[in-house]
């Protein structure tokens, strides 16, 4: 275990626990260690599964769309995504923790980058602010779709590239945010999770039974951007401009400029190629900060990507 856990970023694998208080990895109890001990050992294994949900059963009913996870399952999917993480960053030079920032270790190692504590509530709600409109599936399933799918790079760059090719496929979901709608899509009473958007679903109230990749719009796929690009240690933090969600990339120092751009029809083609649609981070503050009307650069990445393409 030992040989996982370097001095540069063990001091940032930090476990919220229900009462809200941030427990550094050192003072983890017994059983906690145990377990990221025995996912890692079944990682070098070839493990093939945690044996986590792909939809996470929820704590209680609420009104609106919100997913509430059970404070052991909680703590199970961080710890199955911290043992995935540091597994690929000893295995994959691409993808070692050490090439990170501060800031960009936090994102990774946390877990309130993906969990926020509400003892009254008597679970773990997702940070919405920090990680979009999404829920965990077990990290497993997005390692084996990484690979299937050859999205893993050269380096973050590309990677990332790739992945935003492969949203070519997903679908923006229809109607309003209810819970009805949600379970028309996905079968779920929550935000969708990673798992049930890889392997797609079928609407419910589809006459035509047809299987497809819905994403809960711009806010969705930033949050699915963000799971994915996690397992191997490429930070992804959700900003929002004009009420739409956007992806920032740290590590280089790029971003998307609207969660949908991926699939917008105008050039969602196999050939049209994605290069262009992630943005030097530069023209953020530009676009987004100082400008008053910033919802009219919400994707902008459309129309960069057409120009390098002559549409």
């Amino acid at each position: 275990m030992e040989t996982y856990l370097e001095e540069n970023f063990i001091s940032f694998i930090r476990w919220e626990d229900l009462e809200g208080k941030s427990i550094q990895y050192d003072d983890w109890d017994v059983s906690m260690k145990s377990e990221l001990d025995w996912n890692i050992s079944q990682l070098s294994k070839g493990i093939e599964s945690f044996n986590l949900p792909i939809n996470p059963p929820q704590v209680k009913s609420f009104n609106h769309v919100v997913t509430c996870i059970d404070p052991n399952l909680a703590k199970s999917y961080y710890i199955a995504f911290l043992a995935l993480s540091l597994h690929n960053s000893k295995n994959y030079k691409q993808y070692s923790l050490n090439h990170l920032s501060d800031n960009d270790k936090r994102l990774i190692l946390d877990s309130r980058s993906i969990f926020v504590a509400k003892k009254f509530e008597g679970g773990y709600f997702m940070a919405y602010d920090i990680i979009g409109r999404v829920s965990p599936s077990d990290p497993m399933i997005i390692m084996r779709f990484l690979i299937e799918k050859s999205i893993l790079g050269i380096d973050h760059r590309c990677t990332i590239v790739n992945l935003l090719n492969w949203c070519k496929t997903l679908y923006h979901y229809s109607g309003s945010s209810t819970k009805e709608n949600y379970i028309d899509h996905w079968n779920y009473d929550g935000f969708p999770s990673v798992g049930s958007v890889i392997y797609g679903t079928i609407k419910k109230s589809d006459h035509f039974q047809t299987v497809r990749h819905y994403t809960a719009g711009c806010h969705g796929t930033v949050g699915l951007i963000c799971l994915i690009l996690k397992v191997i240690n490429i930070p992804v933090k959700k900003a929002e401009a004009a009420h739409h969600s956007q992806a920032i990339f740290n590590s280089i120092n790029s971003f998307l400029s609207h969660g949908d751009d991926p699939y917008n029809s105008d050039i969602n083609k196999p050939e049209i190629d994605y290069t262009s649609i992630i943005i030097d981070l530069s023209k953020y503050d530009e676009w987004y900060i100082k400008n008053i009307n910033p919802h009219d650069y919400i994707g902008y990445g459309v129309s960069i990507v057409k120009s390098h393409n002559n549409i």
